[in-house]
């Protein structure tokens, strides 16, 4: 099998799935960043649109880009919107994919939000909160230290 045949026929639809998306991670920040309460689990726009806006992107895309590199060969609008459509429901697979090969063969990991440390704690602790004890306190022989038990 020619690997040129399989590395040109596969190239341009991971370039494309891939930019679907990214267009549509775009599309939610922004709209996420001007109407914060979408962003909630259980509303129309994180189970109706937000899993279908890939799908609609895909289809639209494919249609309007008709020069594509691959998408030339599609006779008809209908059978570049279908492709669209698949294309834009697999892209959320393949960025999961690429995320996971990237992260356990070279460390690199696109799940952090920009300005995350790995290694930091994802619940901020307010600065005037007591602090807790999860440990017994030390036995001591010192006569002059007195150690009482953790209250509870």
């Amino acid at each position: 099998m020619d690997l040129n045949l399989i590395a040109s026929a596969s190239g341009p639809p991971i370039v494309f799935m891939l930019a679907i998306w990214f267009f549509t991670l775009s599309v939610r920040r922004v709209v996420e960043h001007f109407f914060p309460k979408l962003g909630g689990k259980g509303t129309l726009w994180s189970d109706l649109v937000l899993p279908i806006l890939p799908i609609v992107l895909g289809g639209l895309f494919a249609v309007t880009m008709y020069k594509f590199p691959f998408l030339d060969k599609l006779p008809s609008w209908g059978t570049r919107a279908f492709y669209g459509c698949v294309a834009g429901g697999g892209s959320g697979v393949l960025y999961r994919v690429i995320r996971t090969i990237l992260k356990k063969k070279y460390g690199v990991n696109l799940s952090s939000p920009p300005g995350v440390v790995d290694g930091t704690p994802a619940v901020e602790i307010p600065a005037d909160a007591p602090p807790t004890v999860d440990e017994e306190p030390e036995a001591t022989t010192d006569p002059n230290v007195k150690v009482e038990p953790p209250k509870s």
